[in-house]
């Protein structure tokens, strides 16, 4: 059944990219019927998983998912191959839009109330790291957050650049998975990247001096989407609409690379000292990992002496950032600004791995693991 419903996600998402989209009237009755329905059936996915531990990355997909099951084999028949693209979208479709439609409700209602962004960094963080969303929720939220100067894009960037890291079902999984001292490196961790990368974004915008009102400097979500003039759910949807064609690429592009990716080359990643940290923070970034489940994936390896330092590295570009992902940075995000977080993404995370690796080298862990 997934396969047939998959081939139908597939005709929207390429019926999305094309401008016959833009015609739809997104503001019928019978849209906003439909949108409503989503709506509650999004609640009905979302709320259980805020209560139970995340499953892995794609769901059942996981069977055939690279990092636990058998993965992709060569020399199997073209049809074959078409039935898992086809599952993964219907699986990768179900895990993201959810959250998507649900976000972009509480964004469309926080913005109603023209909630400002927050003045102050660290109060960001905290915030960032309570909520329970993924790489792709985060983008609807900041959406409804204004920046009127350059302390509160700094703070916005913050709130967007730590989101996926941390959250509490995070810190729960991975103090049952791995212990406390496990959870409290990974908020180090967090919190230096993440402060580290919003400083070097910060002083590249100086750099450029761009002569531009300060909301529209890095983020342009302010100036492209609907404002507060129509009621919250026509702007929930009209941001919906906005963002569905990116998440389908995204979508499209994430399948993709599951699919076609071998699973002997993932084994490599994880298995080999000579290709290092690097190579295992860049295996993150085609991955769709989020609440936990890159602990859940790496709780065997850890065990069997991957080095966390290396763990938390390709845990920060799974969570942080995905194909699935890239598409609607670029659309929420200035291209310089977005290039520059994806960039920062594939050097930061190893690099901090490293230093991590100097100061804390033995880093313990509970006797369980899995």
């Amino acid at each position: 059944m997934e396969t047939y419903i998959g081939i139908l996600i597939f005709v929207f998402i390429i019926f999305s990219q094309f401008k016959y989209y833009k015609r739809i009237d997104f503001q019928s009755k019978v849209i906003k019927v439909v949108f409503a329905i989503f709506l509650c059936i999004s609640l009905l996915i979302i709320v259980p998983l805020l209560f139970e531990k995340f499953k892995y990355s794609f769901s059942a997909f996981c069977k055939q998912c690279p990092l636990y099951g058998e993965g992709i084999k060569s020399g199997l028949p073209f049809t074959e191959y078409l039935k898992y693209f086809f599952s993964g979208i219907f699986f990768y479709f179900i895990t993201i839009i959810p959250f998507i439609i649900v976000f972009s409700v509480v964004a469309a209602f926080l913005k109603k109330l023209r909630i400002k962004s927050f003045k102050n960094p660290f109060i960001s963080f905290f915030y960032a790291s309570i909520i329970p969303v993924c790489s792709c929720g985060i983008f609807p939220l900041i959406y409804s957050l204004e920046n009127k100067n350059k302390m509160q894009t700094f703070s916005k960037l913050i709130f967007f650049l730590a989101t996926p890291l941390l959250s509490p079902i995070i810190i729960i999984i991975g103090i049952k998975q791995l212990g406390g001292h496990y959870v409290l490196a990974r908020f180090i961790y967090s919190f230096v990247f993440v402060f580290l990368a919003a400083g070097i974004i910060m002083l590249f915008l100086n750099f450029l001096r761009e002569k531009q009102e300060p909301e529209n400097m890095v983020f342009k979500c302010s100036q492209d989407f609907p404002g507060t003039d129509i009621n919250a759910l026509n702007n929930s949807i009209n941001l919906t609409s906005e963002l569905l064609p990116a998440v389908g690429l995204g979508i499209l592009i994430g399948t993709l690379t599951i699919i076609l990716l071998p699973a002997d080359y993932v084994n490599i990643f994880f298995n080999t000292n000579k290709l290092g940290i690097f190579l295992i923070s860049i295996l993150g970034i085609p991955i769709y990992l989020c609440g936990g489940s890159d602990i859940l994936i790496l709780t065997p390896l850890v065990v069997m002496g991957l080095p966390v330092s290396y763990s938390l590295a390709f845990s920060t570009t799974g969570a942080g950032i995905c194909f699935g992902s890239i598409p609607l940075l670029f659309k929420m995000v200035k291209w310089k600004f977005a290039l520059l977080i994806l960039i920062l993404y594939i050097i930061l995370p190893p690099l901090l791995g490293i230093l991590l690796h100097l100061i804390w080298p033995e880093i313990p862990l509970i006797d369980r693991g899995f």
